[in-house]
């Protein structure tokens, strides 16, 4: 590259003309400044250029010096463009990344940054998500579980209640030692060596944290039922259900809670927002299928084979378009 300042502007459209077969020649509209392949820089072109920097703030240099930057960068353009670079699939991409958010910032962008959400229609939400706000009580119990059968006889029943007897006997005499962990909650040791049910014999029969009054669970409701009315700490007695005996302890509880509107209205403006967003973005691209009469040729699709590719790495975000070649940094 001729250094730039090594240019007269006298010289500049001998410079234009000679590397060039066609003279550059005025266009129909604005006169034409200078000229590199096919491309040009025409008067308005230049005037453009000047108002760009000037309302960017950068400052504008004398007309030769800036018409030479001008044509600098264009000359790379065209060069860029003669190797095909733009043909290239990933600055392809890029620059229509460019133009997609120039639309959008157009179209779209004013109107989410204009969106807000009144009192009433975080009032609305709140009450359609009232399940939501609210949590149940819940209540933790522990299980010892003899499997029975409703059809065995009155000696096997006997014999099953009094084993479930001899365990009771054995978890108030060596009841769960506490500590951490599910084995030392409630029956402790005993549903080992007492309990049928496989799941949390070996956790002192815990059954985990259960929502009061539910009776959805696997467990009789009666077992449930006696459950929920305990004390906290307290054991029941036997009971009968489906043939089984049970025994049942409540070994914690938690108070029921409900999130008040004050304290849900942050939390509910930021969820109306995101569906007011949702619903300009899905409106912006319907609009841009139907304004371009967009559709996909199923017949076309379905005669396409992707190839076998093994697993990619997870994908990178999408970079900003690079600076085009010849830009002056400071024009930006």
């Amino acid at each position: 590259m001729i250094p730039r300042l090594l240019i007269p502007a006298a010289l500049l459209a001998v410079v234009l003309q000679s590397g060039c077969e066609k003279k550059t020649t005025a266009s129909a509209g604005s006169p034409v400044l200078a000229k590199a392949g096919d491309e040009v820089i025409t008067v308005d072109d230049f005037q453009k250029e000047v108002q760009r920097r000037t309302a960017k703030g950068v400052a504008v240099p004398d007309k030769s010096v800036l018409i030479q930057e001008m044509l600098e960068r264009l000359a790379a353009v065209a060069r860029a463009r003669q190797a095909k670079l733009d043909a290239d699939a990933e600055t392809k991409h890029e620059m229509e990344n460019v133009l997609i958010a120039k639309l959008r910032g157009q179209e779209l962008e004013s109107k989410i940054a204009a969106l807000a959400v009144s009192d009433d229609e975080l009032r609305a939400a709140y009450d359609a998500g009232a399940a939501n706000h609210s949590r149940p009580a819940k209540v933790r119990l522990a299980i010892l579980h003899l499997q029975g059968d409703a059809k065995m006889s009155d000696a096997k029943r006997a014999e099953l209640r009094a084993r479930m007897e001899d365990g009771l006997r054995k978890a108030a005499t060596n009841p769960a030692e506490g500590g951490r962990g599910g084995a030392a909650l409630g029956f402790g040791q005993t549903a080992a060596e007492y309990s049928d049910d496989q799941v949390s014999r070996y956790r002192g029969g815990d059954l985990g944290w259960l929502d009061a009054g539910n009776f959805s669970y696997r467990w009789p409701k009666e077992v449930l039922e006696t459950g929920y009315a305990l004390e906290k700490g307290k054991c029941s007695g036997i009971i009968e259900a489906d043939g089984s005996l049970y025994a049942v302890m409540k070994t914690d509880a938690r108070d029921g809670s409900t999130t008040s509107f004050a304290e849900a209205q942050s939390s509910l403006r930021r969820e109306v927002l995101a569906k007011k967003r949702a619903a300009i973005e899905s409106a912006f691209l319907a609009g841009n299928r139907s304004l371009t009469c967009a559709e996909i040729r199923t017949d076309v699709l379905a005669t396409v084979t992707l190839p076998t590719t093994p697993a990619r790495p997870a994908p990178v975000a999408e970079s900003s378009p690079p600076a085009l070649p010849g830009m002056n940094p400071t024009s930006r």
